[in-house]
Order: C-alpha cells, then sequence, then structure tokens
C-alpha cells in the first residue's frame, strides 16, 4: 500500500488510481498521436483509407498501453484493471463522439466498442502485469 492513503479502493481490490493513471495516459497518447497524424497528413500524401486504417490501429494500441500503465500501476489483477482502464477510456472518447457528432452512435456501435475496448484493455493489462 505504501501510497499515504493516496490509494481509493473500490469494492473487490480495485484501484481505482490506477485505472484513473491509465485512462489519463491513454489520454495523453492520443493528443500525441493526434498532432503526429495531423503533421503526418499536412507533409506526405497519406489517402483517407490508410490515415483511417492508422488512425483506428493506432487508437487500439493507445489503449491497450494505457491499459498496461494502469495494470502495471495497481500491480494485480492485470486483466481487471487493464479492461476497466480500457472501458474507460472508450467511455471518454464516445462522450467526446456523442458531444461533438452526435447522430454518428448507435447503442449497438457503443456496446461493440465497449466490448472490444475491455478485450484489448485486458490482453494490454495482462501485459502490463506480467511484462
Amino acid at each position: 500500500m505504501g501510497t499515504g492513503g493516496l490509494e481509493r479502493r473500490i469494492g473487490g481490490g480495485l484501484d481505482g488510481n490506477a485505472i484513473a493513471a491509465g485512462v489519463g495516459a491513454s489520454l495523453a497518447a492520443s493528443i500525441i498521436a493526434a498532432a503526429v497524424i495531423a503533421v503526418l497528413v499536412s507533409f506526405t500524401s497519406i489517402t483517407e483509407t490508410y490515415f483511417s486504417i492508422v488512425l483506428y490501429s493506432g487508437g487500439l494500441l493507445i489503449l491497450a498501453i494505457g491499459a498496461a500503465i494502469g495494470a502495471r500501476r495497481a500491480d494485480r489483477m492485470g486483466w481487471v484493471h487493464g479492461g476497466l482502464t480500457g472501458l474507460a477510456s472508450m467511455a471518454v472518447a464516445m462522450f467526446l463522439i456523442a458531444v461533438f457528432y452526435p447522430d454518428t452512435l448507435s447503442l449497438a456501435e457503443i456496446l461493440r466498442q465497449g466490448a472490444l475496448a475491455f478485450l484489448i484493455g485486458s490482453i494490454g493489462g495482462i501485459l502490463g502485469v506480467n511484462l
């Protein structure tokens, strides 16, 4: 424990601070990736097809990295911490999409993205705790 009482515990031994750290890392990495992609689009002849593939796969990678960071910080239950970090990161992204593009989300899409985020986050969390 040794965090001087700063560690928030959620039922079942989940570490809320670790999940928040993973979400924060995902958001920070997303902002950096957006800046890099903006530069690439400005100075290269990348097509929209490649752009969407890079953006989607990069988003999944960022999600896994954030989940790995969150699970590593929790240092236990990697798949749970990672999955919840992925789910929380996706919830933030879905909220922003709903605010800026309100007619683009359906319940089926939210559920599909949530399940994928939990799966990718769980994999990232397992790797984060065990590597």
